[in-house]
């Protein structure tokens, strides 16, 4: 929740001119609970992720511990403006360049041998540290959306 700070003009009078505004101006102060689009990055255990220029965190990752999920999975969803068949022909050229290992393609691009455009897919990876994550690519009209799953415990669901 985002505690918010009004700053009005002030009051009184010591003698001489007081400085006063007409409205207030508002802050927001970001808490644990309630990130800032702007200011969310990547988890750090994400860094080494090739992402295409103009990607954008909506909101920072989740965080799953062995009480919550076994396989203590970090969840990031990314935004990228660009339409899905380019952000998942991006991936594929650039991941392997980074450290990751293609593990597995699934959805509808196995049967076309290629990326097909507006199809929800998944590439299976092994992070540089040898991690297991999923990147769910979702068609989104001219931008897609990647929901990764980075399981720290070592398991692809």
């Amino acid at each position: 929740m985002a505690l918010l700070v009004l700053v009005a003009g002030a009051c009184g009078d010591d003698g001489g001119a007081v400085p006063t505004r007409s409205s207030g101006a508002q802050t927001t102060i970001s808490t644990p609970d309630d990130a800032n689009p702007s200011t969310a990055a990547l988890h750090p255990t994400l860094a080494a992720l090739p992402l295409p220029p103009g990607y954008e965190v909506p909101f920072p990752a989740d965080e799953y511990g062995a009480d919550i999920d076994e396989r203590e999975t970090v969840v990031q969803f990314i935004i990228v403006k660009l339409p899905s068949d380019e952000v998942a022909r991006f991936l594929l050229a650039e991941l392997p360049g980074a450290g990751f290992t293609v593990v597995e393609r699934s959805g509808s691009w196995i049967a076309a041998g290629d990326v097909m455009a507006d199809v929800e897919g998944v590439i299976y990876v092994t992070t540089p540290d040898n991690l297991p994550a999923q990147l769910v690519l979702k068609p989104q009209g001219a931008q897609t959306g990647i929901n990764v799953n980075l399981y720290r415990a070592g398991a692809f669901p």
